[in-house]
C-alpha cells in the first residue's frame, strides 16, 4: 500500500470512533525527537473490519 508519506519512528497507534459508513480509522503518530531532521506526522487510515466466524 503506498500511502504517500515515508513514515518515521512511528510510536503510537489508536483506533478512533467508528466512520460512518462503519469503517474504523487507525491513527498512527511518530514524533521528531526534538530533531530538525525529522517530523512529526498523524496517519490515519480507515480500516473495514470483518467479523468472525465461530463456525
Amino acid at each position: 500500500m503506498d500511502l504517500g508519506v515515508s513514515p518515521d519512528n512511528l510510536e503510537g497507534m489508536t483506533f478512533g470512533p467508528p466512520l460512518p459508513d462503519g469503517r474504523l480509522p487507525l491513527i498512527v503518530v511518530s514524533d521528531n525527537n526534538f530533531n530538525p531532521n525529522q517530523i512529526t506526522q498523524f496517519i490515519v487510515v480507515a480500516i473495514e473490519l470483518e467479523s468472525a466466524s465461530g463456525d
